[in-house]
C-alpha cells in the first residue's frame, strides 16, 4: 500500500512539473512573440511648420519609439494638414482611422466639449502654475480621464503658451482701450464671452483665417500667443502686442483606442515614455522660441509691446470672475468647484 501511494505521489509531481514547464514554455513564447511583433502606427497633425517646436515634437515622438522598441516600432507619417484641420484629426482619432497625433487642447475640445474648464480665462497665468497643474497634478489628471471618456487616450502633455493680444489699432493701456476692437478668438464659447464682458467684438474663426480677416478689416486684432502671431502669419501685420497673459492652453499626445488596445503593455510603455520625452522636449522649445520672438521684436522698432497695469489687469480678472460665475452650470459642477477652490480670489 504505501509502495503504491509512493508512486502515484510520483506521478502526480511528474505531472505538475510537465503543466508548470508547458505553461512556463508558453508564456516565454509568447512574450518572445510580443517583443519581435513589428508594429506600424499612422501619425498625422494639421500643424507644425519646419524647423518648429511642433514639428520637433513629432520628430522626437517617432524616433523615440522607434529607438525605444529597437527599430520594431515605425511610423507611417501622414503629412501635415493632409487630414484636415485640428477637427478632423481628432475626429479620426476618436474613429480610430488615425493611430496617433499631437493636437491643441483646444482643437481636441472641438471635437469632445468636455475640456474647456481647464484654459478659462485668469485660471492660470504662469508657467509655474502651468508646470504645476496643467502638466501634472490634478488639472493634468482629469483633463486626461475626460479625454478618455470621449475615446480619446492621452499620453503626455506638451505646450501651446500663454496668450497676449495684439492689434492694428491702438496700445492697450487700459480697459476702455479694449472697447469696440474687433478680436480674432478661437471657437471656444468662454474666450468669446470673456471678450464681450471687456467690451470687444470677437470674432471666432480658424487660424487659417485670420490673415484675410486682417487684409480686409474684418478684424482689428488677434487673441493668440506670441509665438503664434508668427506662426498664423500676422506678426508683420501687428503694430500693437499686449502682454495680458490672461489665458494658458497646452497641447497633447493622443493615440486612438482602437490602436491602444492593440498594443501589448510593453509596447504601451515604449509609447508612454516616449510621448513624456517629446511633451517635455516640446515645453523646453516653445518657450525658448517665445523667449527669442519678443526680444527680437522688441530689438527691431516695429511693434508697440506693453504689459496690463495693476489697474487694468483688475478689471480683466473681474471680467473673468464673471464669466466664472456664469460658467458654473455649464461646465461639469465638480471640476468648476475644483477650478474655483484651487484658482479663485483668495
Amino acid at each position: 500500500m504505501e509502495k503504491r501511494i509512493y508512486q502515484l505521489a510520483v506521478a502526480l509531481f511528474c505531472t505538475s512539473m510537465v503543466l508548470v514547464a508547458t505553461f512556463c514554455l508558453n508564456g516565454c513564447t509568447q512574450s518572445a512573440f510580443a517583443s519581435e511583433k513589428k508594429v506600424v502606427f499612422t501619425y498625422n497633425m494639421s500643424f507644425g511648420a519646419p524647423g518648429s517646436p511642433e514639428e520637433q515634437s513629432a520628430i522626437d515622438l517617432i524616433e523615440g519609439v522607434e529607438k525605444l522598441s529597437g527599430g520594431r516600432i515605425t511610423s507611417d507619417r501622414i503629412a501635415n494638414g493632409v487630414m484636415g484641420g485640428e477637427r478632423e484629426v481628432a475626429e479620426a482619432i476618436q474613429m480610430g482611422t488615425l493611430d496617433c497625433a499631437i493636437l491643441s487642447d483646444v482643437g481636441i475640445d472641438v471635437v469632445t466639449g468636455n475640456l474647456g474648464w481647464a484654459w478659462l480665462p485668469f485660471m492660470i497665468t504662469s508657467y509655474e502654475d502651468a508646470d504645476r497643474y496643467y502638466h501634472q497634478g490634478w488639472v493634468y489628471d482629469d483633463m486626461t480621464t475626460k479625454m478618455a471618456e470621449a475615446g480619446i487616450v492621452r499620453l503626455a502633455s506638451a505646450e501651446t503658451g500663454i496668450k497676449a493680444l495684439g492689434n492694428v489699432k491702438r496700445e492697450i493701456k487700459t480697459a476702455e482701450d479694449l472697447k469696440g476692437l474687433k478680436i480674432r478668438t478661437t471657437e471656444t464659447p468662454d474666450l468669446i464671452r470673456f471678450y464681450e464682458l471687456l467690451g470687444c467684438l470677437p470674432v471666432a474663426m480658424s487660424a487659417s483665417e485670420t490673415v484675410p480677416a486682417l487684409e480686409q478689416k474684418t478684424i482689428d486684432g488677434v487673441d493668440t500667443t506670441f509665438y503664434n502671431f508668427r506662426v498664423q502669419g500676422v506678426l508683420d501685420m501687428l503694430t500693437y502686442i499686449c502682454k495680458t497673459g490672461h489665458q494658458y492652453t497646452g497641447t497633447s499626445i493622443i493615440v486612438s483606442e482602437k490602436f491602444w488596445a492593440s498594443l501589448s503593455n510593453e509596447d504601451k510603455e515604449i509609447f508612454r515614455k516616449a510621448a513624456k520625452q517629446a511633451g517635455e522636449n516640446n515645453k523646453t522649445n516653445k518657450r525658448a522660441a517665445e523667449r527669442a520672438l519678443e526680444e527680437e521684436c522688441r530689438a527691431s522698432g516695429k511693434f508697440v509691446i506693453n504689459e496690463l497695469n495693476d489697474e487694468t489687469r483688475a478689471k480683466f480678472r473681474s471680467a473673468a470672475d464673471t464669466l466664472w460665475d456664469e460658467y458654473k452650470n455649464i461646465y461639469d459642477p465638480v471640476q468648476m468647484e475644483k477650478v474655483i477652490n484651487q484658482f479663485g480670489k483668495k
